[in-house]
């Protein structure tokens, strides 16, 4: 495992904002005196004035940030990525996804870095919110180590694994699952009985898969379920149009691209500097 240093960035305006949004001359620069003072007035607004009950996503970030940052950094790339407007999804959502994270967490964050005493040179950051984190360890050889590794530790152990296993059926005796049946890619049909089972199918198609009947609130939960498909493209650039201030390459593990119009995510591999969008 590498320690590595986050750098996570927008750009918005044919600029590069840091993410979450730091209180630096950077920003405001950025930002413009007038889009300033606009997120600050509506900041201070929404601060001072909140909405007493978080029905909506929408709801959650205003309070949060105010409503001029919630348009110009959050609504359009939340509905793009999820496909749901974002008064559409809970507040429970956002409670969940960015958690304790505030304009007013960011800015006592900043304060405590820049005249903190101590200076933390490593990961053990537990009392730091998520997107606020400055370090992080990533597998020298990308994420899919961690799994081989886990692969390579069930086969020492005297397990095996089987994969291309469609799911088709899962049996329940007495209120515990004893077996699970499918298909291997061959069309054969297979069945493992076991003592434990662990899922990570898609809830639909677990409720689904059960011989025996679910709750009637169960299924109707479950079937209403939305799922969004994820699609990563690899590619490798030899050179970029933008890069660092000195001129050398980008340094951030992940860019979110901005526009009214559409939006992209962007992620440098830690190894190779490899691009992926």
């Amino acid at each position: 495992m590498l320690v590595r240093q986050r750098k996570s960035r927008i750009y918005f305006l044919r600029r590069f904002f840091d993410y979450p949004i730091s209180l630096t001359a950077a920003t405001f620069r950025n930002m413009g005196i007038l889009r300033t003072l606009r997120c600050g007035i509506s900041y201070m607004r929404s601060a001072l004035l909140p909405q007493r009950e978080e029905h909506s996503l929408e709801d959650f970030i205003i309070n949060r940030f105010g409503k001029q940052l919630y348009l110009t950094f959050f609504k359009s790339y939340t509905e793009k990525v999820w496909g749901v407007p974002c008064h559409e999804i809970s507040a429970e959502w956002g409670a969940q996804r960015i958690k304790g994270l505030s304009l007013k967490g960011v800015i006592l964050h900043f304060l405590k870095k820049t005249f903190s005493s101590r200076q933390h040179n490593g990961i053990a950051q537990k009392k730091t919110e998520t997107s606020l984190i400055e370090k992080f360890l990533y597998p020298k050889f990308g994420p899919g180590q961690l799994w081989e590794h886990v692969a390579d530790v069930v086969r020492k152990g005297g397990g095996e694994i089987h994969m291309g296993i469609q799911i088709d059926r899962i049996h329940v005796e007495d209120n515990k699952v004893v077996s699970v049946e499918g298909r291997n890619q061959a069309g054969e049909p297979m069945t493992y009985a076991g003592d434990y089972f662990f899922s990570t199918m898609p809830v639909r198609d677990l409720i689904r898969a059960f011989t025996t009947p679910v709750p009637t609130d169960v299924a109707e939960v479950s079937e209403g379920l939305m799922y969004r498909d994820f699609i990563t493209v690899g590619l490798l650039a030899s050179k970029l149009a933008v890069t660092e201030k000195d001129a050398s390459l980008l340094k951030d593990n992940w860019i979110y691209i901005q526009s009214p119009t559409w939006s992209l995510a962007v992620f440098r591999s830690s190894i190779t500097g490899a691009l992926g969008w």
